[in-house]
């Protein structure tokens, strides 16, 4: 159960007993009762089985992560019954694996063990049209709570703050510079870039930004989880690393729920930075 320990360890929950002793079969996370249940029942993925409540609102990632961290077949066989219930689970290695036999109720326990500490049960309240300007986008950010902001804005944000930072980090620096970082980025990041740029930076505020724009570096650079797995331009991660280090006071002012929520809903690789307590 790796993935289980990974993400209990994550969210600094204390390891269920059913998963200290875990073994090759994953008997030690089936209850007694269990074994008693009837063997014609074994696999069958149209049984109805319950899933942790908001798991949609989760990053797929954060899914894939998990999955990624078990026994092909097992994995599989949870896939399965994920996806029956809506949600989806991206790709990764048990897509080609035979599905494991599991009984419905042992699937359920194992549901319940691995996905139910990271549901995430409560929707998005407030958002700004995705087709509102990058000022407005920006200045709404600042005007709402982070954690209710759905996934896809959320992520947004911290592309457009880290954007900002990134701009402020180039004031007064040579031409170059600031167009080979426009040029990674490409739009409509680049603009984002070139109007910070350009703008009037105090000294306190280039350097913060300096500092932002290194520790996203250090975040980047873990190769424990690839960039990749985020879904989106290796640049554009960057640029969320970069927003997530500017950002993280404002986040964790928060309180540690709502951090938890954010984290949640970002990419697994950025997210986890949140409940690890990474940079500052």
């Amino acid at each position: 159960m790796q993935g289980a320990h990974a993400v209990f360890a994550r969210l600094g929950c204390a390891i269920p007993g059913t998963l200290r002793d875990d073994t090759a079969s994953h008997g030690a996370a089936t209850p007694p009762g269990n074994i008693a249940k009837s063997e014609a029942n074994r696999g069958d993925s149209s049984i109805d089985i319950p899933v942790p409540d908001g798991l949609a609102n989760l990053h797929p990632s954060w899914l894939r992560y998990v999955l990624g961290r078990e026994r092909p077949e097992v994995a599989a066989a949870l896939a399965v019954r994920l996806e029956a219930a809506g949600v989806g689970c991206g790709e990764g290695a048990w897509r080609t694996a035979r599905p494991a036999p599991l009984l419905p109720s042992v699937a359920s326990d194992l549901l319940w063990l691995l996905f139910g500490r990271l549901s995430d049960p409560n929707p998005a309240q407030q958002a700004f049209p995705a087709d509102r300007s990058l000022d407005d986008a920006m200045g709404s950010t600042r005007a709402v709570l982070w954690h209710r902001l759905p996934g896809t804005v959320l992520w947004r944000a911290l592309c457009e703050r880290g954007a900002a930072e990134v701009g402020r980090s180039l004031h007064r620096a040579e031409p170059v510079m600031r167009a080979r970082a426009m040029a990674t980025v490409g739009a409509p990041w680049a603009q984002v870039i070139a109007r910070f740029a350009a703008e009037n930076v105090e000294p306190p505020a280039r350097d913060r930004a300096r500092l932002a724009v290194a520790r996203a570096g250090a975040m980047a650079g873990r190769d424990d989880v690839p960039l990749e797995d985020a879904g989106r331009p290796g640049a554009e991660v960057r640029l969320a690393f970069v927003g997530l280090s500017a950002a993280r006071p404002e986040l964790s002012a928060a309180g540690p729920a709502a951090l938890r929520t954010i984290a949640l809903r970002l990419p697994a690789v950025v997210g986890r930075f949140l409940l690890e307590g990474g940079p500052a």
